[in-house]
């Protein structure tokens, strides 16, 4: 009788988590998707399956265009260890996505991704207007560990994302240098199941846009061209670890606290061009308190919240400074919120190790 339960049950939570993967829900401000994440083959049999689906399965393209977002996936399996993935989309409502993962899967594939979100300046009233920045995420996760990816409303993004198993995780990073083994058996020794690591950057890297047109080519990618582009991604990866204290205190975070985090740097990034908002305004929207918000801040993206707004805003102003070379450096002080041309080039110096005229001149 036992047995039969037990099957029983079985059964309905099987059903349950298939039909998870056709439903959404809306809950705490974002529309939670389901995916099927067991492995990368899963997970695009998942999204053929689900409507208003296309397919090019020759040229191994998944598109669509629903209530939440616009998407386009291109994918490549290089071998059965190696398996890539380039996501293309723009997000029309605040998304979360769930992973879910059935215990009768031997989940075996590490991921890790970089996801790029573009960001235009919007106000026609002063110069910064239509300026473009983007910032980076890392993301890896151990099999079976990720759980919330998070998107928000209006953010376009590109996710280039390797799927591996750990026969070539193990060969790869025997190439790496002692930093990338230490991380790697630190991550492997945590209870954590995924690690994030913000990077912001103000230019899409060379490296980048090699994987994305390899993947977007119209005939089929070379596989030695892809396979060397997977290598330079991941390296990047190594080169943008954390020191040993920030992977500790990254790795500590709970998924609920870093999706809060994020969501108080989504409201950050309408601010880089305006007066900093204020610790308890940023808490506030995010969900948490003041001393949450600045210590896990500190922990995810290894400074303070002040401190990111002025990277962020000296990033844009250097995208303005070379690219609109007749900017007057007064006036594009005064469009970012400083009371003068000294303060702002202090700040500016402090960040990027050079003087607004140097940039400006060059």
């Amino acid at each position: 009788m036992n047995g039969d339960f037990t099957s029983i049950k079985s059964v309905l939570d099987q059903w349950a988590r298939n039909a998870k993967k056709y439903f959404f829900r809306y809950r705490k401000g974002f529309y939670e998707l389901f995916i099927a994440a067991d492995s990368p083959q899963i997970m695009i049999r998942n999204f053929e399956q689900m409507p208003l689906v296309k397919h090019k399965r020759e040229a191994q393209i998944i598109q669509t265009e629903n209530l939440f977002l616009r998407v386009a996936i291109y994918y490549n399996e290089l071998n059965p260890q190696l398996f890539l993935l380039l996501t293309d989309s723009f997000y029309k409502k605040n998304v979360l996505d769930i992973m879910l993962y059935d215990s009768r899967v031997n989940a075996e594939y590490y991921f890790l991704s970089l996801k790029t979100i573009s960001h235009e300046v919007k106000d026609s009233s002063t110069m910064v207007n239509g300026t473009r920045f983007s910032s980076d995420t890392w993301a890896l996760s151990k099999p079976g560990g990720s759980k919330n990816i998070v998107h928000f409303k209006n953010s376009t993004e590109l996710f280039y994302t390797i799927y591996f198993t750990q026969a070539w995780l193990d060969d790869c990073i025997e190439k790496c240098d002692e930093r990338t083994h230490r991380f790697f058996q630190a991550f492997q020794a945590s209870d954590s199941t995924f690690f994030m690591l913000p990077r912001q950057v103000s230019v899409e890297l060379p490296d980048y846009a090699a994987f994305r047109q390899r993947m977007t080519e119209t005939k089929a990618p070379s596989t030695e061209a892809l396979y060397e582009s997977t290598l330079l991604l991941f390296q990047e990866f190594s080169r943008n670890i954390p020191d040993d204290m920030l992977l500790k205190n990254n790795l500590t975070l709970s998924n609920e606290s870093r999706i809060k985090l994020l969501k108080a740097e989504n409201y950050l990034s309408k601010y880089y061009t305006l007066e900093f908002p204020g610790i308890d305004t940023i808490a506030n929207h995010a969900g948490m308190s003041p001393t949450a918000l600045k210590t896990g801040f500190q922990q995810l993206f290894g400074c303070t919240v002040f401190q990111y707004h002025r990277k962020q805003k000296m990033q844009i102003a250097k995208s303005i400074l070379q690219n609109q070379k007749e900017t007057i450096i007064k006036d594009l002080a005064h469009q970012l919120g400083y009371d003068n041309a000294a303060k702002f080039a202090a700040a500016f110096k402090a960040e990027t190790g050079l003087l607004p005229s140097e940039v400006n001149d060059n």
